[in-house]
């Protein structure tokens, strides 16, 4: 009988402390799926800032351009259909003057969560995934002022 208890002892920590209530909350970040509605707002631009290489994303009505700016100057832009699944960000990249020179779309889906650490820091957005266009930075942007 006392090997019962002593069992039981044991087990309750471990049914309290084995998982955590809500996943998403790790290390003080919160994460949440983000909408096409807020990625929008304000002035639609996410910003990520690299040693030598500033890439932006603006968010549209439903297209989403990428810039890579480098050198003082945009080495290149991309535009993109895009759609939000939950956390899922699919974009489509259609072929330069399709109804003339035809071609085939192309089609990308990766990540995009939105995540908030602590009180006073702005929410960043977070996009990953193996599947990204040619030269599209995937990882943290933060929101930007500029306006593209």
């Amino acid at each position: 009988m006392k090997k019962v208890f002593l069992l039981m002892a044991l087990m309750l920590p471990m049914m309290f402390c084995g998982c955590s209530k809500d996943e998403d909350k790790e290390d003080g970040f919160e994460a949440r799926n983000v909408t096409a509605n807020e990625l929008e707002s304000g002035t639609g631009v996410y910003e990520h800032v690299g040693y030598n290489t500033t890439y932006y994303i603006k968010f549209e009505n439903g297209n989403l351009t990428s810039y890579e700016y480098k050198s003082n100057k945009f080495e290149d832009i991309r535009l993109f259909e895009y759609s939000i699944e939950g956390d899922k960000l699919n974009l489509i990249k259609r072929p330069f003057m399709e109804e003339i020179l035809g071609g085939e779309s192309e089609y990308y889906t990766l990540k995009i969560r939105m995540y908030h650490y602590g009180n006073d820091k702005e929410d960043q957005l977070m996009i990953t995934g193996d599947n990204a266009p040619y030269n599209f930075y995937t990882g943290w942007y933060e929101k930007s002022i500029v306006e593209l």
